[in-house]
């Protein structure tokens, strides 16, 4: 897989949403549904997804979860999480560009820092590594449903349509 491709992708979008969002927390939902829109867009299978997400702390021996994870020591701070996957050489890939907003949002305004090994941005085929789990739960996709239809249309719009100029194809090849 063309990682660079994807991660100039993510970064981008970062970057426009920071530059309509001064501090985008809690825009896991967004990200998601905008990467989904936009990859269909260039012909290339994704989905949004929605489950629990928990990442190891800086100490490395306690895990902030989004979600009920029974089997880890830590701390829940949200229901649910949202990120985008995308099919390249028949193996779905994780790309979360939210990472980047949930790390500055827990170290703000939690005072919780999660291993400097998670990247701002996550960019996997491996759901569950050290430093991170996902997990996919069907049953909590009507939170970030419900979120993505209050927001304002010309805005999802917009953010589509950046990544779409920014990168007219997606050469996973």
């Amino acid at each position: 897989m063309k990682q660079n491709i994807f991660s100039d992708i993510a970064n981008f979008y970062q970057h426009v949403l920071e530059t309509l969002i001064p501090e985008p927390s809690g825009s896991c939902y967004l990200s998601a549904y905008c990467l989904d829109q936009y990859f269909k867009k260039v012909n290339i299978e994704s989905r949004n997804v929605t489950g629990e997400l928990a990442m190891i702390d800086k100490t490395g021996k306690n895990f902030i979860c989004y979600g009920n994870f029974r089997n880890l020591k830590g701390v829940k701070v949200g229901i649910y999480h949202s990120w985008c996957e995308i099919l390249v050489d028949n193996e779905w890939y994780v790309i979360d560009p939210s990472i980047k907003f949930n790390k500055q949002f827990l170290k703000r305004q939690m005072n919780f820092k999660v291993s400097p090994k998670i990247p701002d941005t996550i960019l996997t085929s491996e759901k569950h590594s050290y430093n991170w789990r996902y997990v996919e739960k069907q049953t909590l996709s009507e939170y970030p449903q419900s979120y993505i239809e209050m927001i304002c249309p010309d805005l999802k719009e917009f953010l589509i349509n950046a990544l779409v100029l920014q990168f007219p194809q997606c050469d996973i090849n």
